[in-house]
């Protein structure tokens, strides 16, 4: 809800727990906020959804490696170059050797492994996500049970970005990254079956038959999942911790055509910035 910087009592908003702005609800395409700075950028490796959000229409949106005191760049399609010339070469982690990618939520008390797509990603099923067919516009339906969740002749699994009211209000942020996994290739920190009920994780029906898990001790969002659908699960991308970078490139493949749900998204510009950005993934790719 809120970031307090005790030091000197100042108070921060979480924009996507904004719900209405009266006075402006007819308003066809709300701003909530003006960009002007990504800070922390550098902890991304590859430049994050913040490459996505550097060339807005109307400025560009300089790119701090660090705090906005630091080195900064207002080329998003250099910054790739300049972080690997502050970092170095990247390499694989052991966890990545052995062909897993650890992932956990900042107090470490949500900790799992993901392992590449195997003979049992394909084993679940599951209609299209919004992501894919926008369900105002055609069928969510899935007749020939294709494994959409599986990309790059099934090497990598599909993610991409949501912006509908429940993510919004469930992380308090205007966008939610997904990552669709099989629950067959999650494993908790032990190498046992994912449990909902491991470690510090907590859970919330957000809606009839689907529930969000976070971390009960730092508030994380971690997973969310249904039970029309309890073989596939999404994660959140941010608690990825590919030595490549917070889009986990060598393991996701980005959809760049659209936000999921954005028609249902508050802030409207905002989303829309986002989805035009999202050509630099592919670009950066």
């Amino acid at each position: 809800m809120f970031v307090n910087v005790t030091k000197d009592d100042s108070w921060s908003v979480c924009s996507g727990v904004i719900d209405q702005v009266v006075g402006r609800e007819q308003v066809s395409c709300l701003s909530l906020e003006k960009i002007m700075q990504h800070e922390f950028v550098g902890d991304t490796k590859d430049g994050g959804l913040a490459l996505c959000l550097a060339d807005l229409h109307d400025h560009s949106v300089p790119l701090f490696i660090q705090a906005s005191c630091g080195a900064s760049t207002e080329n998003a399609i250099n910054f790739r170059r300049e972080l690997f010339e502050r970092s170095g070469a990247l390499g694989a982690s052991a966890t990545e050797q052995r062909g897993e990618l650890d992932a956990s939520c900042h107090c470490g008390g949500v900790a799992f492994r993901i392992t590449p797509p195997n003979a049992a990603s394909e084993a679940c099923s599951s209609n299209y996500p919004d992501l894919l067919v926008p369900y105002h516009s055609s069928s969510s339906e899935n007749p020939t049970d294709a494994k959409w969740w599986l990309r790059a002749d099934n090497s990598k699994y599909l993610a991409g970005t949501c912006a509908c009211r429940s993510c919004r209000l469930g992380s308090g942020f205007p966008i939610q990254t997904w990552a669709f996994i099989p629950r067959a290739n999650i494993l908790q920190a032990d190498g046992k079956q994912l449990d909902y009920e491991m470690g510090s994780l907590k859970e919330i029906e957000s809606s009839k038959n689907c529930f969000r898990s976070f971390c009960g001790t730092c508030g994380a969002t971690v997973f969310w999942h249904c039970r029309t659908r309890p073989g596939l699960v999404d994660v959140s991308v941010g608690l990825l911790r590919a030595e490549e970078g917070s889009r986990a490139e060598r393991w996701l493949q980005w959809w760049t055509e659209r936000v999921s749900f954005m028609e249902d998204a508050l802030d409207q510009a905002l989303v829309g910035d986002l989805q035009r950005g999202l050509s630099r993934i592919r670009m950066e790719g």
